[in-house]
């Protein structure tokens, strides 16, 4: 399939802020390489580590470290693509862009993306693609995640509910401490009152959401089977509020209680600048690698021939 470099994704590139949800438009719902036959295929060659399924009739309430345990599907992940309209699970395939033939297409859409953005962050790296197939109605626990995310409807029809990271009210600054400084997700708790901070995309092929890092999101499908495609990525403004919250763990762990980011520009500045050699002197005390979390980072110079 053709596309001119640009064409694929479309939004409102004025009205784009890092940390705002926002509604976009993509053309790829009929790519080749994103029909369930190469998504079969994809699931027999990519590491079973970067596979994840569950039963579909859960709650967005269901935890969604242990889902898959708790939630147990027994198919094998092609068998579930496969039978995936009476399998009742929800599968995802992960780093898409570790596979030869994804990581092209990964690396194109974010190419052509983030230039569009480049005014209002920068620093883009560890580009990943993430495609998710689910049974008529199927949900997505609540959780969030590290990352940037540019999430489109490919077949189907789905609901997404996703809420303002920046609402303390969903997500406490606490949360945000422990998610970033312990990767763990054990504070992103759903409760119903949350949904007046939601904003519910319902999308069909064609359709699709930004959503910033560490903003909750859960999904439920529509009576229909589903595809969905993910492009993620880090930035400058998701590492620095990552270091601002780690940092804050750190003064909370000395018995002090750290300011809140945000209402303090200036504050989160300087903060900004002690956070990057005081973390660095935590992780060679205690002997940790510089770089952290489950999968080691692709840079973004990184392209598959």
């Amino acid at each position: 399939m053709q596309q001119k470099n640009g064409d694929w994704i479309s939004f409102d590139a004025d009205l784009f802020e890092p940390m705002r949800i926002m509604p976009v438009r993509h053309q790829l719902s009929e790519h080749p390489l994103l029909q369930l036959p190469a998504l079969i295929d994809l699931a027999d060659r990519i590491p079973e580590r970067f596979i994840r399924f569950h039963k579909g009739d859960i709650e967005p309430s269901t935890a969604f470290e242990t889902a898959p345990k708790t939630n147990r599907v027994d198919m094998a992940p092609q068998e579930i693509i496969r039978d995936i309209e009476h399998a009742n699970a929800w599968l995802s395939l992960h780093h898409i862009q570790q596979d030869p033939i994804y990581g092209q297409l990964v690396f194109d859409i974010l190419d052509s993306i983030l230039p569009k953005i480049a005014g209002k962050d920068a620093d883009f790296h560890n580009f990943a693609g993430w495609i998710f197939v689910s049974a008529p109605g199927a949900i997505t626990p609540y959780h969030m995640d590290h990352e940037n995310n540019f999430i489109l409807q490919l077949r189907g029809e789905k609901e997404i509910h996703v809420f303002d990271p920046l609402a303390l009210d969903v997500v406490s600054e606490r949360c945000l401490e422990v998610f970033h400084r312990t990767w763990s997700r054990e504070l992103v708790t759903y409760e119903d009152k949350h949904e007046a901070h939601a904003t519910v995309f319902n999308v069909k092929p064609g359709d699709g959401a930004y959503m910033p890092t560490t903003a909750p999101h859960w999904v439920r499908n529509g009576d229909n089977i589903s595809v969905t495609v993910s492009f993620t990525y880090y930035s400058r403004e998701a590492r620095r509020r990552e270091r601002l919250y780690q940092l804050n763990w750190l003064i909370r762990r000395i018995g002090l209680t750290p300011a809140p980011i945000g209402p303090s520009p200036m504050r989160d500045w300087i903060k900004s600048g002690l956070a990057l050699p005081l973390l660095a002197l935590e992780r060679k005390v205690r002997g940790w690698p510089h770089v952290r979390g489950k999968f080691a980072p692709v840079p973004v110079s990184k392209r598959v021939a």
